[in-house]
């Protein structure tokens, strides 16, 4: 699907929550993001597909969907150590998130036909999403309804957020 408008039109009709089309800058929000996604929210973004389903600069050529379930962040404070390991941490649900600027934050993320769930750079996949603007020339373009404007007018810097 080459629209964020059109899936996020179809969500709503199987999904009973808040859908909306969103600006992909609104990632870039650490704090707000992760909040967010402790809360249960997702986000469906589309982007290209490296050969190991992680973001890539493709120009849309590889262009998937994934679904952004959690996340990951650098943190010793407010965490539970998971006892097997002193690199493992969990935060809690009513953790405060301080200090996020200068902390890491990866993404977890299931590309749409993986069953493996990744860990992706944030910054590379918001790249990856604003680097969308072309359809692959060797896919038959009779199999697929571009909208107007083609892949940048429909995927390009946009995302779907669903609130659980």
């Amino acid at each position: 699907m080459f629209s964020a408008i059109n899936l996020c039109e179809l969500s709503k009709e199987l999904i009973d929550a808040d859908i909306r089309v969103d600006s992909v800058d609104c990632l870039m929000e650490k704090e707000r993001l992760c909040t967010e996604l402790m809360m249960g929210n997702v986000f469906l973004v589309p982007y290209d597909c490296d050969f190991n389903h992680g973001p890539c600069l493709a120009d849309g050529k590889k262009a998937h969907w994934s679904l952004i379930t959690g996340f990951v962040l650098a943190s010793n404070t407010s965490c539970t150590r998971v006892p097997e390991t002193d690199s493992i941490v969990i935060l809690q649900q009513d953790s405060t998130l301080t200090d996020l600027e200068s902390k890491s934050l990866l993404l977890l993320g299931r590309q749409s036909k993986s069953l493996v769930l990744g860990v992706w750079d944030r910054d590379l996949l918001i790249q990856s999403n604003k680097n969308l603007r072309i359809v692959d020339p060797k896919r038959e373009s009779d199999d697929y309804i571009i909208p107007a404007g083609g892949v940048v007018e429909g995927l390009a810097s946009q995302i779907v957020r669903i609130k659980i």
